[in-house]
């Protein structure tokens, strides 16, 4: 019988299961108690898939030897592979009374253990195992992959290592070694881990959605959407794939793609709130808010909490001037800031958000859950030689936006003897004029639209950029991560953005004693730089096409034409409040606004009706191309600001074309800019300081022609010579700031707050 027996086992170790299994049987039915035979019959019959059989031959074989301790502990792998892990420990803890120095049973207890989340447990049953066989490189791997799950990470790591050294080629382990790297936001290091785990194993999709995710973490978006689709290629139905590829082709700007990606996640699992969220995000940047609010309301219906949903709801509502619950939401978003929560990013606070304090808050917390790039910094320390200070500005806007028309003159006013100017433009060509003169201006103009976030960094790191200027901050298509990662000695903030960056790595943000008082520079982590008069570059030079008539440009021949040409999310019932009271105290007037979507339209006409104004006293200009608005905004009598969020370019434009501002001075950045425009260009009594105030200004200037007759007399003879559009005189300021803060770094010493004297 032994000889049968080991023949039996050679035809199951060369792979015949059938053969060895009809040798067992025959061994059983000879000797109905030969547990050997029947622990060996279960193995084939587990290896077969036949798992009610494979445990009908174990507990035969348990029963035949109550000693036997390998049936017990095979019994319960065959529990932990059907998933039955309650009873694979129950057998595990019979096998380990039989026989308590196992350590492949320890190991095996603790890979059940894992499966039930039981970390800790799990991790005491790897180290019994190692303390047992201390070369046991499977116990070394789960033991990193319970401190994975525990979230010690750098014990993970260290832990695969310590596997990797006993067993090369498991791919196991390069790849949870990746996962670890990828949780400590170290993701170059995670890919070379996957790109290990894949040369062992090329075909595995749980592999290429790991790197996928990394390399959408390093901004290497197109790689991470090939990796994805390999996932897809060999499992069409995984919704995380589909999801994490929807969300690389959004940061690409491939926004339709994007969607139509998040649409087929939730073909299969309608509820999936990542891909409801995701795509509402998407949705805002296609301008579609209305479809976009309903997506981040399915969000918060199931839950509340996430992350940055309530921010992206409240952005869509606004953008289609919805208000409804608007109250309700300001309130919870700011109830989440002060707990530290993560409601909503920068930009889309500075809308609701009335105060510098919340908005460092919100800030802060947004680039603590962004995290630091896990290369970087790129500069150390190095002191640069050049012949002239070279000054490198980052933007997506360098073409026909709000952006580029107030910069496009100091670009043109830059001192070449003295400054070597750079432009990283990572948004559109949109082959406009305002394009072409900036190329033109700007010494050295690179596109960077398809540079990834690491490639920008360094290409900015090569060419040696003394001072590199971030014009866009949180705004649509900024780029931070350059930043984050250190590219040039001197980082500053500058003009996109209204507030605080809430980061360590920007050095200065620029800025002027209105938009942010001294008593205020307690809420902002950059240093001051305050300029005179006001820190908005503006284009002395934009042109103004010929004015149309009242009635080509949809307005009445007679009546006073109030107007605000804000974006519509800047108009909060507070202010159309305010609004509706001046229509109704001054018969005959109308309110002009810019016509954003049919959704805003009719909103906007329905809350005016709720007020008791007609409708119709709102007109809606479309869009057009700046002269042309500039031209056809000289039509209107008076500008009507917006709270918490001023005009910024919009009180420029009216500026411009001879047209007063009438402002109240709000509590934050965004809030005080219109303030600063007006007192640079000499017309302070604008600006008010209580919505009584405003009011009684704006209908005081309605009933008396000849007082705002008098008011643009003014403005137009103190365009000419007031600071605000004195576009020399400004960029002197600028680069007398930018020499400030150069040597203040060629010296050693570190940033701090300073005023450029007038």
């Amino acid at each position: 019988m032994p000889d049968m027996l080991q023949n039996a086992i050679r035809l199951h170790q060369a792979g015949q299961l059938s053969e060895a299994l009809r040798l067992y049987a025959d061994i059983v039915r000879r000797e109905p108690a030969n547990a050997q035979a029947q622990h060996y019959m279960g193995i084939a019959h587990m290896q077969r898939g036949a798992f009610d059989d494979a445990l009908a031959a174990l507990e035969a074989a348990a029963r035949a030897d109550p000693s036997f301790a390998p049936a017990r502990a095979t019994r319960a792998v065959a529990f932990s592979q059907m998933g039955r892990h309650e009873e694979a420990l129950h057998e595990y803890d019979h096998a380990l009374r039989l026989d308590s120095r196992s350590a492949s049973v320890w190991s095996n207890r603790g890979g059940s253990l894992l499966e039930l989340r039981r970390f800790d447990e799990a991790l005491a049953c790897f180290d019994r195992a190692l303390a047992i066989d201390p070369r046991f490189a499977d116990a070394v791997r789960n033991r990193g992959t319970a401190m994975l799950a525990l979230r010690q990470f750098q014990d993970a790591i260290t832990a695969y290592d310590h596997a990797l050294a006993l067993d090369p080629k498991s791919t196991d382990a390069h790849m949870q070694r990746g996962a670890a790297l990828a949780e400590l936001n170290r993701q170059q290091e995670a890919v070379v881990s996957y790109d290990r785990a894949l040369a062992l194993q090329p075909g595995r999709a749980d592999i290429f959605l790991l790197r996928g995710n990394a390399l959408l973490a390093l901004g290497r978006y197109a790689n991470a959407i090939q990796d994805f689709d390999r996932v897809l290629a060999a499992t069409p139905q995984h919704v995380d794939a589909l999801v994490n590829r929807g969300i690389a082709l959004s940061q690409m700007n491939h926004w339709s793609d994007s969607v139509a990606s998040f649409d087929a996640a939730l073909a299969l699992d309608p509820g999936h709130i990542p891909a409801h969220y995701n795509r509402g995000n998407t949705l805002t940047l296609l301008r579609r808010f209305e479809e976009a609010a309903r997506d981040c309301a399915f969000v918060l219906a199931a839950d509340p909490e996430f992350e940055y949903a309530r921010g992206v709801l409240v952005w869509s509502k606004l953008q289609s001037c919805d208000w409804n619950d608007l109250a309700t939401h300001r309130r919870k978003i700011s109830e989440g800031l002060a707990a530290g929560k993560n409601v909503l990013n920068p930009q889309q606070n500075a809308a609701i958000c009335e105060s510098d304090e919340e908005q460092m808050r919100c800030a802060s917390l947004w680039v603590r859950r962004q995290g630091q790039p896990s290369l970087g910094p790129l500069w150390r320390g190095e002191r640069y030689a050049h012949d002239r200070i070279r000054v490198g500005y980052v933007s997506a806007d360098f073409h026909a936006h709000a952006t580029a028309h107030l910069m496009a003159g100091g670009f043109d006013h830059h001192d070449r003897a003295q400054f070597e100017i750079f432009a990283f433009s990572s948004g559109p060509d949109d082959g406009s004029d305002i394009r072409k003169r900036m190329q033109g201006a700007i010494e050295h103009f690179e596109d960077v639209r398809l540079a990834s976030d690491e490639a920008l960094a360094r290409r900015i790191r090569d060419v040696e950029i003394d001072i590199l200027i971030d014009l866009k901050g949180y705004t649509e298509g900024g780029r931070i991560v350059p930043f984050a990662m250190r590219a040039a000695p001197v980082q500053i903030s500058y003009l996109g953005y209204p507030g605080t960056t809430g980061a360590e790595y920007m050095d200065y943000v620029i800025a002027d004693r209105t938009v942010i008082p001294p008593e205020q520079h307690r809420f902002y982590t950059e240093k001051i730089v305050t300029l005179p008069h006001s820190y908005q570059c503006n284009d002395n030079k934009r042109a103004i096409g010929p004015a149309p008539s009242r009635h080509d440009a949809g307005l009445p021949e007679d009546g006073f034409v109030f107007c605000c040409f804000n974006a519509n999310y800047k108009i909060l019932p507070e202010t159309f409040d305010l609004w509706m009271r001046i229509l109704a105290a001054t018969p005959g007037s109308v309110l002009w606004l810019l016509e954003a979507s049919d959704t805003a339209v009719r909103n906007l006409r329905r809350e005016a009706e709720a007020r008791g104004v007609d409708g119709n006293r709102l007109l809606f200009a479309p869009r057009t191309e700046l002269s042309a608005h500039l031209a056809r905004l000289s039509l209107a009598d008076l500008f009507l600001d917006t709270l918490p969020y001023n005009a910024h370019t919009t009180a420029s434009d009216a500026l411009w074309a001879g047209v007063p501002v009438l402002s109240l001075r709000g509590t934050s950045f965004a809030g005080r800019v219109a303030a600063s425009l007006l007192n640079a260009v000499g017309l302070p009594e604008m600006v008010t300081k209580s919505e009584a105030g405003f009011e009684l200004r704006a209908c005081a200037l309605a009933r008396t022609p000849e007082v705002l007759t008098a008011l643009k007399q003014k403005l137009a003879h103190d365009r000419t010579t007031q600071p605000l559009f004195d576009t020399p005189r400004f960029t002197r300021y600028l680069e007398t700031a930018y020499k400030m803060m150069w040597e203040r770094a060629q010296s050693g010493h570190s940033p701090d707050s300073f005023t450029v004297a007038p």
